[in-house]
């Protein structure tokens, strides 16, 4: 898996540098926002009961960098925790580390 096989997948992966990262093959994509304006119909089939059109529409994405409970490419999104507390990627790593740091007597 590289960037000959996906564009761009070596600048937004971030299996390197968190190993906690969940790799996948092929990768998961993130689909931003859809440009409907500049939308261009690939296909359009009909029969009696159904007409089916395939449209094709630019938008904005980047590879998906799952962590479990996280998605590192889009740490802004919190994820919700027991009793329904939302917490965001950088309090649980704060919280993971200071429990790490207690385990080992650092």
């Amino acid at each position: 898996m590289g960037e000959g096989q996906f564009e761009g997948f070596s600048r937004q992966s971030l299996h390197a540098q968190a190993p906690e990262v969940i790799t996948s093959y092929p990768p998961t994509y993130l689909v931003g926002p859809l440009d409907t304006e500049a939308s261009r119909v690939v296909l359009t089939q009909e029969t009696e009961k159904v007409t089916v059109v395939l449209e094709e529409f630019p938008a904005e994405y980047m590879y998906s960098n799952p962590q479990g409970k996280f998605n590192l490419s889009v740490p802004e999104k919190q994820w919700k925790g027991p009793n329904f507390v939302n917490i965001n990627y950088v309090s649980y790593r704060i919280k993971e580390l200071r429990e790490e740091a207690e385990a080992t007597g650092a």
